[in-house]
């Protein structure tokens, strides 16, 4: 596996008031800021956040767990493919399904099942 040149997570959404009154989602770590998600105005009225903008954020906050869960499945899949053997005989396979659907929990904001 390649090393990344984005930001290593885990990255956090940080919930902000700017001072001109307007409601901000932040993403990044404690020592590094990534992006941000602000509110718009619209017709001169009052700042409001986009519907689907938590959303949104927290799929960015998850990027760096999906990849580096979808990089791991990749080589399990790929080493059971070369050994003939179903993906379920790869030892790490299992632990590797675990991070990909906790990834995608984080993404989608959801509950452990």
């Amino acid at each position: 596996m390649t090393e990344s040149k984005h930001t290593p997570g885990p990255w956090k959404i940080t919930r902000a008031l700017t001072e001109e009154r307007t409601h901000t989602l932040s993403i990044g770590t404690p020592k590094k800021f990534i992006a941000v998600l602000e509110c718009y105005r619209v017709d001169g009225g009052p700042y409001k956040m986009p519907e689907d903008g938590p959303a949104n954020a927290q799929l960015i906050a998850a990027a760096p767990e999906l990849l580096e869960a979808l990089e791991y499945l990749l080589l399990d899949i790929q080493g059971a493919e070369e050994l003939g053997l179903p993906l379920s005989a790869i030892p790490s396979s299992a632990e590797s399904l675990k991070d990909a659907e906790a990834a995608i929990r984080k993404a989608k904001n959801s509950r452990p099942r």
